[in-house]
């Protein structure tokens, strides 16, 4: 069974109609119906994932206020096999995005991060790892306690799962300028959590900002940082330049990953498809990824699945609400 934990808001979606999107101050727009989904990796991987119906266990945190209320109300009845595990902060604020996201432009957002800042390495207890074969967190920039001391939280989370025999799995966001985490130094926070973190999946323009890389490097030159820094097994998303797996020449991609996972290295092409929508697209890509995993697929095979599902939600007006399970 895979966990998916972190980050969780309330995705707040404007439709902007097919021109062109320009924020002009002190000019009122009107706009479309407003839509409300669940978002964060919480809801985006954690949501296709269940949509996928592959069995899951997804906690993430929200307050006590009607957001909190309209969360579990729209992702309970997903969960047909697998646990929805909403952790309650009193008196905190459940967080809310409100999502940009124009027809042929990238996404933007404004956010309110609420009781994510206060989650830690206690809110995923032994409790919610049991029967788990993989634990998947998501956005620690956005998540203050899971940042700070170069990952110390984390990091003491990812080792009660390497002593429970668990897999994980990461996923970032981008540090927003003005930040508590735009200035850190995310390169000594990778050294400190890739050796316990068997699967690492960010963006390239997130490795760019981490890495303190320029435009010029290479996905394979930020790769070899990544495998320097002690990674073991990377999914790097580009969006519309594809995807590559790469995953390290050690006996341990044998004993703990599905036969085919060790000594990879293979590009994955972006899918020609009109895209409707960029949003929940690279944590839909992961959740392929991890189900994949989960069936004990190859790397090249459970990055393909990746890569098909990202597709469907990029080519699907519904985004991911209209994902189809993997099995019927």
């Amino acid at each position: 069974m895979l966990g998916i934990c972190g980050y969780l808001c309330l995705d707040l979606l404007p439709t902007l109609g097919e021109g062109q999107f320009v924020f002009v101050p002190g000019q009122l727009r009107e706009c479309g119906a407003m839509r409300a989904s669940v978002g964060g990796v919480v809801g985006n991987t954690g949501g296709a994932v269940a949509r996928l119906r592959v069995p899951a266990k997804i906690r993430g945190a929200v307050g006590e206020d009607a957001f909190g209320v309209t969360i579990r109300e729209m992702m309970s009845p997903l969960m047909q096999n697998g646990k929805l595990d909403l952790f309650v902060m009193k008196g905190g604020a459940t967080a809310t995005t409100v999502v940009l996201n124009p027809p042929g432009q990238d996404r933007m957002f404004l956010v309110s991060t609420g009781v994510n800042d206060l989650i830690d390495s206690s809110t995923f207890d032994a409790d919610y790892r049991k029967g788990l074969r993989l634990l998947h967190f998501g956005y620690p920039p956005i998540c203050p306690a899971m940042t700070r001391d170069n990952g110390a939280e984390l990091r003491k989370l990812y080792a009660a799962c390497a002593d429970e025999g668990v897999l994980t799995s990461l996923d970032m966001s981008l540090p927003s300028p003005g930040s508590f985490s735009y200035t850190m130094d995310w390169v000594a926070y990778l050294k400190n959590l890739l050796p316990l973190t068997n699967l690492f999946c960010p963006s390239i323009d997130e490795l760019r900002f981490m890495l303190r890389a320029s435009e010029s490097a290479t996905p394979d030159d930020l790769l070899d940082q990544l495998f320097a820094l002690g990674a073991q097994a990377v999914f790097l998303k580009m969006g519309a330049d594809g995807a590559k797996i790469r995953t390290a020449d050690t006996s341990d991609m044998e004993t703990r990953f599905p036969a085919g996972w060790r000594n990879v290295n293979h590009f994955l092409p972006a899918a020609k498809v009109k895209v409707y929508g960029t949003t929940g697209a690279g944590d839909s890509a992961i959740a392929g990824l991890l189900a994949g995993l989960d069936m004990g697929y190859s790397a090249v095979k459970a990055a393909e699945l990746g890569t098909k599902t990202a597709e469907r939600v990029i080519s699907n007006p519904a985004g991911t609400a209209g994902l189809q399970p993997l099995f019927s």
